[in-house]
């Protein structure tokens, strides 16, 4: 009884004390703050001859969300805090289930333990699955919004007006027809706001496409970048950058095209054995009895 009254207070004082966190703490505060800061200023004072060097960088996890497609504060503390609450939550139910099925404290907590790294190992697999397919659309929208800057370099455009074209026009496509704004045409829009708060075009591009890791992409930003320092005739090195974008992103389809026989077949082997096992298991059984009988006599 003095357990079943201990684990039911220990279970309370969780779920009083992560409850408690939805008030915003000092800590939290200081970090929205560095993060409105990021957003506003840009990026520190540093010039591109030093970025020619790469130097080891701990990934943060504002970067870890920013990779898998969080781009706004809140989307970022919301996806945040739903990391935090889901394991407690879940381990809290199952740690009470397993306490009033089994009256066995012991139990209890384990089930309690075993839920909440599940289910935050779960969490944590989600965003794994975010970032995959938020770098599968950056491959799969690249050579649309490269097609697009074509056309408006075709229509008298430099660069930097045609990036802010596009945004605008996907933002009014958004708010018209509610179809969500492509992760491309959003690390773009990006772009622009960190060369209006005052950092270079090319700066801007290398800050933003160093937080992805995408191939294709860093590739696109930095022939962007020299279209518009070296300025001239854009047409013809932005067509080449979308013929580039298209065929990166054809042989990336092909390749996966290429797995799906092995991914196919290798069901099938472990199906077939697994038959084959089923169907030798009796008449083998039925041979070991006769042979062990025939050794007896």
């Amino acid at each position: 009884m003095v357990w079943s009254a201990g684990l039911l207070s220990l279970l309370l004082t969780f779920a009083v004390l992560f409850f408690s966190q939805s008030r915003r703490s000092a800590v939290d505060v200081v970090r929205d703050l560095s993060l409105l800061r990021d957003d506003d200023e840009g990026l520190k004072n540093s010039s591109v001859v030093e970025r020619k060097t790469p130097k080891p960088k701990n990934v943060t996890q504002e970067d870890e969300y920013f990779q898998a497609g969080f781009f706004r504060r809140e989307d970022r503390i919301r996806f945040e805090q739903k990391l935090k609450r889901r394991p407690v939550i879940v381990a809290l139910i199952l740690g009470s289930i397993i306490f009033l099925f089994t009256r066995n404290p012991l139990f209890a907590v384990m089930g309690f333990s075993g839920g909440l790294c599940g289910t935050f190992l779960l969490g944590r697999r989600a965003l794994y699955n975010r970032k995959k397919r938020f770098l599968y659309d950056i491959d799969f929208y690249l050579p649309v919004v490269m097609e697009r800057l074509v056309m408006t370099a075709q229509a008298g455009l430099d660069v930097f007006s045609g990036i802010r074209v596009i945004g605008e026009l996907a933002r009014n496509d958004e708010e018209l027809l509610g179809e969500p704004l492509d992760p491309v045409t959003a690390l773009l829009e990006r772009v622009h706001h960190l060369n209006e708060r005052g950092v270079s075009f090319e700066e801007a591009l290398s800050q933003v496409a160093d937080k992805i890791e995408s191939p294709a992409l860093r590739h696109s930003f930095i022939h962007l970048a020299v279209a518009q320092k070296e300025g001239g005739e854009l047409v013809g090195p932005l067509r080449e950058l979308s013929d580039s974008t298209q065929a990166y992103f054809q042989e990336t389809i092909e390749e996966q095209i290429a797995k799906l026989p092995v991914k196919a077949t290798l069901p099938l082997l472990v199906t077939f054995a697994g038959l084959v096992i089923f169907f030798m298991t009796s008449p083998m059984m039925q041979v070991m009895k006769l042979s062990a009988e025939g050794i007896a006599k």
